[in-house]
Formats: C-alpha cells, structure tokens, sequence
C-alpha cells in the first residue's frame, strides 16, 4: 500500500490493485509522456485538426510553466497566479497539453484514450492533493478550495438557473468544490455534497457543498472516503457529458 492510499479505507484484490494503479504518480506522469511519444510517432495530422490541437498544447505549455512558479511544496499554500483560478493548474495544463497533440495527431482513437487516461488517473490524483493540502494547511485550504474550482476556472460565479444542459452538468462536476464525506472517526463532522438526482430527471447532477456544523480544530478526518466520492462524481461526469 503506498502512502497516498494509507489513509483510506483497507480494500483486498482487484479493487485494492486498481486503486493502488491509480493513485500512482510515476505510471501517471510516465504514461503521460508515452501518450504523448506515440501521438507524435503515430500522426496523420489534418490540417484543420492540428490547427485547433497545436495551440491547445501550446496553451497547456504556458499554464504548466506559469503554475510552476507559484509553488513551495508543502511549505506555502499557493493561491496567487495561476492558483486564483483553479486549485490544480498543473494537471490542467498536462490534460490540455495531452487533449492537443491528440487532435493534432489527428488519429481516431486520439482523444477516446486521451480521455480514459484523465477519468483514470486524475480524479485520484486530485482527491490525494486535496487531501494532503486540506491535512497540511487546514482552515486556509478549506477556505481557499471553497472558492476555488479544480480544474476549469469559473469566471462567472457559479450564477445559473433553470434546466442545465449537459454541458452545464458536465461543467459543474469540474468546477465544484471538493466533496467531504461522513468521518469514521467523528460522524457528526463532515460537510455534505456529492451527486443526486434532480426529481423526473435520469441523469445526476453535481451538486455545490453545504458546509454543516463542525467541532474544533478538526473538521475532516484523514480517513474520510473521498476516493469514493471522486469516483462517484466522475462517473457522473461521464453519465452527464454523454446524455
């Protein structure tokens, strides 16, 4: 069991090896790279397709070096540059960089192998980064992740009403706040979302978190099962994107 999972509830066979797969970091950012070796040995660029994919890597290339400059590991909660926007920019300049030189390449299976490699590794990964922040720095991650999307920066505050599309739906699983389930330690303190289903609809929706009262100085347990509700919200994800 390595350390990003030691904290979560124990799990035996496949699911224990699927889930230590995905929280490894080195068989994610290898494999990142191998993607992207292959996309490039492999291309039968279009000229259309690797004008839209060029420069989405290229923008993916920047917001990596721009987010990069703002970190002091474990030191310093980051939350200027590239950190007001979103709390993980690095992952999301490695999935633009990823998504651009598979439309570059201009390949069929391009993008669908692009995808399942982020629904594979990414959820984890960010529920492990929000997990080791939230148990470092407390108070102050919480408030900053409260206002602070994952991956895709919201610029419009979050307003919206009515029926969401599935685009909408999609795009509120990528820019809520990050889910906190039930401690086992102390069951009355967690803060509450996750996914529902809105009445007469089939597909779920993300839903904003509630934050409910909870006892001092800790108001998450380590052992909270986020890694579940990470996979339940990208399951969503996938659901709500394709409807």
């Amino acid at each position: 069991m390595s350390h990003r999972t030691q904290d979560l509830p124990p799990l035996t066979g496949l699911p224990h090896l699927i889930r230590e797969l995905r929280y490894h970091e080195a068989a994610r950012q290898g494999l990142a790279v191998i993607l992207i070796v292959i996309y490039t040995l492999t291309a039968e660029p279009l000229p259309w397709l690797a004008a839209i994919g060029v420069p989405i890597a290229f923008v993916g290339a920047i917001v990596r070096l721009y987010a990069s400059g703002f970190i002091v590991k474990n030191q310093e909660l980051a939350t200027d540059g590239a950190y007001r926007f979103v709390r993980h920019p690095l992952y999301t300049g490695n999935i633009l960089l990823v998504i651009g030189f598979a439309l570059a390449g201009s390949l069929w299976w391009g993008v669908p192998l692009a995808l399942f490699f982020f629904w594979f590794y990414y959820p984890t990964a960010i529920e492990y980064e929000d997990r080791k922040l939230h148990r470092i720095f407390g108070a102050a991650w919480e408030q900053w992740a409260g206002r602070t999307p994952a991956l895709m920066p919201r610029f419009d505050g979050g307003a919206g009403g009515g029926r969401d599309s599935s685009l909408g739906a999609l795009r509120r699983c990528l820019t809520a706040p990050p889910i906190f389930h039930r401690s086992r330690e102390s069951p009355a303190s967690f803060a509450s979302c996750g996914i529902s289903r809105a009445p007469g609809r089939g597909s779920p929706s993300c839903l904003s978190c509630s934050t409910r009262s909870r006892p001092s100085p800790s108001p998450c347990s380590p052992r909270s099962d986020w890694s579940l509700a990470w996979s339940e919200r990208s399951s969503a994800c996938m659901r709500a994107g394709s409807s």
